[in-house]
């Protein structure tokens, strides 16, 4: 008789949690778009506010406290010559009798010569320069060394400032882990570099005096017939509205002088163009960094979800900055634009084709504000 092998044991599905996704009822789940989405409908730059009060100045970036803390113990002319950082901190730590777990990844080779002082001083420099962080557990006298580092972001309790670095991390790239709009704070994974650039960051916001505003709305236009130009629009809607004309590489920028109404600019289209609100939203951009807004944010169903507006700005003075606004895709740089604003100016983006669509065209409109950071004893501009 042949034994069962397997008789009476259960057997359970594997399945690959590696090739798992979230399931589309969790797309674009995020507690900011209430805030940051507009409605095709709403007004000229609803929702920015002109000035906001800070009650601190709390624009910090903080690393998790140690567990332990190091042995006090002086070291006195350590050297080194070509070794791994990682190998260089077991052999100055092998005196303390401090056992070193180092994470996966390439350690830098670096050379130093005749260390000298605190202990916890010297192996902070050794990890400056070899782009480390360390964590020491004191009862099992284990220091462990890692390339990256959980940090937590303090902004003051403003919902614009908020958005000012939320938006400034964006433009470089930085995903959040956690995001608490009740403690105004951001939890991010840095390396050492990525790190150091937030800290800058966090040190430009807490001199800032202004920010930037902007309303952004997003259409789609579709040409009414073959014979369709852009001038036609333009001595419709009239040409002593518009102060400046600029040529992009694809597409044209208008600067509208204030207070044209972009309902008008969209009057003057039809009978050339149907227009279709695609998506609408808010970007605050501190001065000096580039920021970026995902259409897909507020507009999650959009037929090109990877389209994306980049702007990096220098203010100049409380009512003059330059913008650069760059429309991109996964693709690359669609259109770019140098852009020189006044206060309540509003710049409608036209001309903007669509591959493979002859009779489509984006168009974009934003309008420009600029927000008073007000401090202590401040008072707001006029």
């Amino acid at each position: 008789m042949k034994k069962c092998l397997f008789c009476g044991v259960l057997i359970y599905p594997v399945l690959a949690f590696a090739l798992m996704e979230n399931p589309k009822s969790l797309a674009h789940l995020d507690l900011e778009l209430p805030f940051r989405c507009t409605s095709a409908t709403s007004d000229e730059g609803e929702g920015i506010a002109s000035a906001v009060a800070l009650s601190n100045l709390d624009f910090t970036v903080r690393l998790p406290a140690q567990t332990g803390l190091l042995p006090r113990f002086r070291v006195n002319g350590f050297s080194f010559s070509n070794k791994t950082v990682d190998v260089a901190v077991a052999d100055l730590l092998k005196e303390a009798d401090i056992k070193v777990v180092a994470d996966e990844g390439k350690y830098t080779t670096l050379s130093a010569k005749d260390l000298k002082g605190e202990l916890s001083a010297v192996l902070e420099e050794l990890m400056k320069q070899g782009n480390l962080f360390y964590t020491y557990q004191a009862d099992s006298k284990t220091l462990f060394l890692n390339h990256k580092a959980k940090a937590i972001v303090q902004v003051p309790k403003n919902k614009f400032v908020m958005m000012a670095v939320l938006d400034a991390l964006n433009g470089g790239h930085f995903d959040p882990l956690a995001i608490n709009w009740d403690k105004f704070q951001i939890v991010l994974t840095l390396t050492r570099p990525e790190l150091e650039k937030v800290q800058e960051l966090m040190g430009s916001m807490l001199k800032e005096k202004y920010l930037l505003g902007v309303q952004v709305k997003l259409y789609d236009i579709y040409s009414q017939n073959s014979k369709v130009h852009w001038q036609n629009i333009l001595n419709r809607f009239g040409t002593r509205k518009i102060s400046i004309l600029q040529n992009g590489l694809v597409g044209q920028a208008l600067t509208l002088i204030s207070p044209t109404n972009e309902e008008d600019f969209l009057t003057a289209m039809q009978g050339d163009f149907s227009s279709q609100y695609v998506a609408s939203g808010k970007v605050v951009v501190p001065s000096g960094w580039r920021t970026r807004f995902n259409f897909n944010q507020c507009a999650p169903q959009m037929s090109y979800p990877d389209l994306s507006l980049s702007l990096r700005t220098s203010i100049k003075k409380k009512n003059e900055a330059q913008t650069v606004l760059t429309l991109d895709s996964s693709s690359g740089e669609i259109v770019s634009f140098d852009i020189m604003n006044n206060l309540d100016q509003k710049v409608m983006i036209v001309g903007v084709p669509i591959p493979n669509q002859k009779n489509k065209e984006l168009m974009m409109s934003l309008q420009f504000q600029f927000i008073q950071l007000i401090r202590k004893g401040e008072q707001k501009n006029d």
